[in-house]
């Protein structure tokens, strides 16, 4: 690509780069088409990366800051021209790692060039103006490279992750509320270690730092609520729990779940349910009764719902090294069992990543089925790769007809439908 690049420059005129990059990737796709497929990939996740406003921010605070920095230039070339709420993303941060700059003079060399590539480009003079005066600043900076400030650790301080503290004040709350909120701490206190038992049929890893933030989430959104004995059906979760209920073979206790919260539904066991149930009695003008089967049957669903963040994050981890063909049929079983549960929506949880952890899954996971793909000279319908792959397809159904996801996440997916089917389709198979 270096040179490509170097080629290109060498050009002496913008028509002349053009039609020499028109060649350049015409011969491409034609000698090497799954190279151009991937880089064709690439390129539209990166302007899918670049135009979604919570990347920077994503970058800063878990990346090496140098790294971020080069991610942000580029993002700043992608960027759509109409995008204001990125760009005023982007100017929030980029103002915070200039006037660091300034004052520490870190990571001048990345920032210098982020600084000219703004100045220059036209999609950009609105956020040129309003930071010009650090820009200039920054220009005027000696580009000393012994110049160093532990700049990573403020970054990773001033984007880190807001953590909810269960524990807050109740002062100035009335009496209900301040219970509400004890009794979501007593339910809290019973699952607040349970990343550290992940359930046995995927990966074991012990990750202190996964998954474990999730019901925090939760319960503080429940808590945010105006409403003192919220339900599925005031957080807009009925329609969600319906379909759920329906593939679990338990819609006829749609009574049940539609009387609670999501927050007492993710935590129901086998400990509390009879309790759960007498509640809803006393609510209601009629008594219903649940087997105890079928109790302990909610109780496995409710599991799963709540081990669900944990094992995401075990797949990330997982599908971040080798895979086999057996791991990777139970992996995307998982995944499409797991995609029938409801995904909580913004009244119900404060943060969206079990939705980023989601693609995040799919994505790792279309990199290990390309690989095997490229090793494989025939394709059977019947064959174990061939049942993944429709298994993968059917997941990205899902996650298109779930409203959680965002319009670019779908984009994403989108993206990563075409690729598979494109692969597929140049492939000697048995199946139209």
């Amino acid at each position: 690509m270096k040179r490509l690049a170097e080629a290109l420059m060498e050009c002496k005129s913008d028509e002349q780069i053009r039609e020499c990059l028109i060649e350049s990737l015409n011969d491409l796709s034609f000698e090497y088409p799954d190279v151009y497929s991937m880089l064709f990939m690439e390129m539209k996740i990166r302007e899918l990366d670049a135009n979604d406003p919570n990347k920077m921010s994503e970058w800063l605070s878990t990346s090496n800051t140098s790294n971020s920095i080069v991610k942000i230039h580029e993002a700043l070339i992608l960027i759509k021209s109409d995008e204001m709420m990125i760009k005023e993303e982007y100017l929030n941060n980029f103002k915070q790692i200039l006037c660091h700059t300034i004052e520490n003079g870190a990571h001048m060399e990345e920032v210098v060039k982020i600084c000219h590539l703004i100045e220059k480009s036209p999609s950009l003079k609105n956020i040129y103006k309003l930071l010009k005066h650090l820009v200039e600043r920054v220009k005027q900076l000696p580009n000393d490279d012994k110049c160093y400030s532990d700049t990573d650790h403020f970054v990773k301080d001033y984007f880190k992750y807001t953590q909810v503290d269960l524990s807050i004040s109740l002062d100035g709350q009335s009496v209900q509320q301040q219970q509400q909120i004890q009794n979501d701490t007593r339910l809290w206190e019973k699952t607040k270690h349970l990343h550290l038992n992940p359930l046995r049929d995927l990966p074991n890893f012990d990750l202190k730092c996964f998954g474990n933030n999730h019901l925090d989430m939760v319960a503080a959104s429940h808590r945010r609520s105006i409403l003192i004995h919220q339900t599925i059906v005031d957080q807009d979760m009925d329609g969600a729990f319906t379909k759920w209920l329906h593939f679990c073979n338990l819609k006829k206790y749609q009574w049940f779940f539609n009387s609670l919260s999501y927050l007492e539904i993710v935590l129901i066991d086998e400990k509390n349910i009879k309790n759960l149930v007498a509640k809803v009695n006393r609510n209601t003008m009629e008594e219903n009764y649940i087997k105890d089967s079928v109790q302990k049957k909610i109780c496995a669903e409710t599991k799963a719902l709540r081990h669900r963040p944990i094992k995401l994050n075990n797949l990330i981890t997982a599908l971040n090294l080798d895979v086999d063909m057996d791991n990777m049929s139970k992996y995307i079983k998982y995944m499409r069992m797991i995609l029938h549960y409801p995904i909580p929506n913004k009244n119900c949880v404060v943060d969206e990543q079990l939705q980023k952890d989601i693609i995040t899954v799919m994505d790792k996971y279309l990199n290990h089925l390309m690989k095997i793909l490229d090793t494989v000279r025939f394709l059977s319908a019947e064959s174990q790769l061939g049942n993944v792959i429709n298994k993968y397809l059917e997941c990205i159904l899902l996650i298109n007809g779930n409203q959680t996801f965002k319009d670019h996440q779908i984009d994403l997916l989108s993206i990563f439908e075409d690729v598979l089917k494109n692969k597929v389709l140049r492939m000697q198979r048995d199946f139209d």
